[in-house]
Order: C-alpha cells, then structure tokens, then sequence
C-alpha cells in the first residue's frame, strides 16, 4: 500500500478518519454512577497505645468515590510500537485522569468505560499530520483482566502497545463531601482527661465543628467521644494510654 500513489494513501487516509468521526450515536455510552463508600480509620481497633499530651490518638476519613482511569503518558490505541503504516491511523489519549461514565455492554464485553475524553487520530508514535491528527471525543473501556480498548463506529480499539502507563484508580467523586474526624488528647485537669474532637469537610478539609470535652478518668474508664470508643487507662501530663474499642456514626455532626 506504501508504494501506492499518494493520493490513493491519501484516500485511505479520509476513510479510516471518517470512520472514527462518524456513528457517534452507536457509539454513545450510557451514563451511570459508580459509587462507594470508602471508610478509613486510625488506629486499628485493639491495638493498645502509648501518646504524647498535643498529639492525635484517633481518626476516620469518610470518602464517597468512584474508579478513574489515570494515565501518566499518552498512549496509542489500535497500533503496535513498531507498526510503520502510514495508510491508517491510531488514537492517540493524553495523558490525564478521567472518572467512571457508564458500561460498554455489547456482544462478549462488560467494560467499564471512562469519560469523555479528547483524543486525537495519530501514527503507532504518536505523531500527527494532514491525515492523522483530527481530534474528537470517545471512551475508554476497561474489560476484565486490564484489557483496554476504545469505543468507535468501527468497533473496538484495543492498546497493543506498553500498558504500564494506563490504570485504574479511585478519586473522590464529583459534588460528594468528604468527612474528616479526629480526636486529640489535651492533657489532663484534676481527676478528668481532657480532649479536642474536631470535624472537617471538603477537598481540602475544612473545619466546621470543634467540641472540647473532658471525661473523669477512674481506673480503667470506657468513655464514647462523639462516636470514638475508647478505653482509658492512664491520663497524665506527658502521655495517655489507650486501647481503641471501635468508631461509630453516634456523635458526629456531619453523618447522616
């Protein structure tokens, strides 16, 4: 093909390009959400610990977020590294991060698909020029076992080449707060330990609630801070030890 006249290579050129810009509706992923709930806490309940008066002793970030394709470099869909055709083009996806948009659900595949995105036609390097180089907007799918691919009119690109750049992530999703809690021990005061709970939403966290509290500390005293179970057994003026019992919703301002 190669040896050809120029303007049939030319031709060749028009058609695949054409190809990727046509069809749009049969190509359109259905948009729906993919949420989760992501809950993280510190420390682990159980664990028996020493800390010094000033420092944190417990936290819980509570995070609604969705999966997100990364890439770190652009890469080219349905050309190898080493292909030297000229006559037909690849798509080329920048580098970015783009969140869950819907599931390419035809024939074999279930994939995941992300978007959209702006890509452009480019050769196996990612070079442009006249032939290779339109831009237009698709979505990259994700089947099960990393195979990547993305959507068009003519069907299914699929990377053939590195795919150590491209991957799945989780980010915070769109128009969801975050919840950030954390509880801090003071020191003490008379027979009482005292403490600062505190309460932050947003990216990045803001403050919105901040309670100062003490307890009566006898013995081995279980105590509930705003949802923070706690068993104390020594509060003095350097350190306090504690085992962490478990974190619940009861007490926080901000869980629904």
């Amino acid at each position: 093909m190669c040896s050809g006249s120029v303007n049939l290579r030319k031709l060749i050129g028009l058609i695949c390009l054409l190809g990727l810009l046509s069809g749009c509706a049969s190509t359109k992923i259905p948009p729906m959400e993919n949420l989760q709930r992501e809950v993280s806490s510190y420390p682990k309940p159980g664990s028996v610990l020493i800390r010094p008066v000033g420092d944190q002793i417990a936290s819980q970030k509570v995070r609604t977020v969705t999966p997100a394709l990364q890439i770190t470099a652009q890469v080219v869909f349905g050309k190898t590294e080493d292909e030297k055709s000229i006559a037909t083009c690849g798509i080329a996806v920048p580098a970015g991060t783009w969140a869950f948009s819907g599931i390419y659900d035809k024939e074999d595949y279930n994939a995941d698909c992300f978007g959209p995105i702006q890509m452009n036609a480019a050769y196996a390097d990612g070079s442009t020029n006249w032939n290779c180089g339109k831009k237009f907007e698709r979505h990259v799918c994700r089947e099960k076992g990393d195979e990547f691919f993305v959507v068009t009119s003519l069907g299914r690109w699929h990377l053939k080449q590195d795919s150590s750049a491209i991957s799945v992530i989780s980010i915070v999703a769109k128009g969801q707060e975050q919840l950030f809690r954390d509880l801090t021990y003071n020191g003490p005061k008379g027979n009482s330990a005292t403490f600062t709970y505190r309460e932050s939403r947003g990216d990045p966290p803001s403050l919105v609630f901040e309670d100062d509290i003490q307890y009566e500390i006898d013995g081995v005293t279980v105590l509930n801070v705003h949802g923070f179970h706690l068993a104390v057994s020594a509060a003095t003026d350097t350190d306090i030890t504690y085992e962490l019992l478990g974190i619940s919703d009861e007490g926080s301002t901000a869980i629904e």
